[in-house]
């Protein structure tokens, strides 16, 4: 029973990160045009609401790997656990942009070296920034939506009696998110995932190769963003988070006694 409630995480984790990849890079892709910037903003917005709503409560709603190291650092996660997490992470990306690609295809003027919302660095971003530009970004833009998104799931907003601020959480990760998005886009095509880097990069990587080249910097900054967040987290919340729990625990304890 154990090891399905582990399988029910990581297929969790993996179906999270395809919704995210299908409806974000998606849109970028089919409807972009249309929608525009904000449009493909709001609609990683309202996915990652949604996603976190649905398995929440069943594997944390990570779908990132720079989460799942934060919350590696901070304790929420053991390491064998956050190694599967992120292989999950990473097939979901690959499933998602391959979905993307299969709808783009009914258009026959489409491409794969056209793209599917993969990341760039410098010619091959929206704004022609640099290499610096997107490296400054993607580590503090991922620094802060991972230190948001721990201090949004601390574990007391998991207590039965703090449904709402449960439910909270996921529009405040959503809608942050979708801030940086439109910060970031012109700058390096804002990741601060690297499994939503990852997968339409692994595509597109085969007719383009700077889609492959770009990569690295859309793991390795995010992950250490996500690294040092998970530890100011530790810093600054840890105790806060401990006091709360003994809180909650003390009144059940007062409302038994008092039934």
């Amino acid at each position: 029973m154990k090891g399905v409630g582990k399988m029910k995480k990581y297929m969790s984790e993996l179906i999270g990160t395809f919704m995210l990849v299908f409806i974000g890079s998606g849109t970028y892709v089919l409807a972009g045009n249309m929608v525009g910037q904000l449009g493909v903003a709001l609609a990683y917005s309202l996915a990652l609401i949604g996603i976190y709503s649905a398995f929440g409560r069943v594997s944390g709603a990570h779908i990132n790997p720079a989460v799942t190291l934060g919350a590696l650092v901070s304790k929420r996660i053991t390491v064998l656990d956050s190694i599967y997490y992120i292989v999950a992470q990473l097939v979901g990306a690959v499933l998602g942009a391959i979905a993307v690609y299969l709808i783009a295809i009914g258009k026959p003027e489409y491409e794969l070296s056209f793209g599917l919302g993969q990341n760039g660095i410098g010619a091959n971003t929206l704004g022609s920034y640099s290499l610096t530009a997107a490296i400054i970004f993607e580590l503090i833009a991922t620094f802060l939506f991972v230190y948001i998104f721990l201090s949004a799931t601390s574990s007391y907003l998991k207590n039965v009696r703090c449904n709402r601020t449960r439910h909270n959480a996921g529009i405040g990760i959503g809608l942050f998110f979708g801030a940086a998005y439109i910060m970031g886009l012109q700058v390096s095509g804002a990741s601060l995932n690297p499994a939503r880097s990852f997968g339409p990069a692994f595509l597109v990587g085969f007719v383009e190769k700077t889609a492959w080249t770009d990569l690295w910097v859309f793991i390795l900054f995010p992950v250490i963003g996500g690294l040092l967040a998970g530890l100011v987290y530790n810093l600054l919340h840890k105790t806060t988070d401990d006091e709360i729990i003994d809180e909650i625990e003390e009144i059940e304890v007062i409302e038994i006694i008092e039934e």
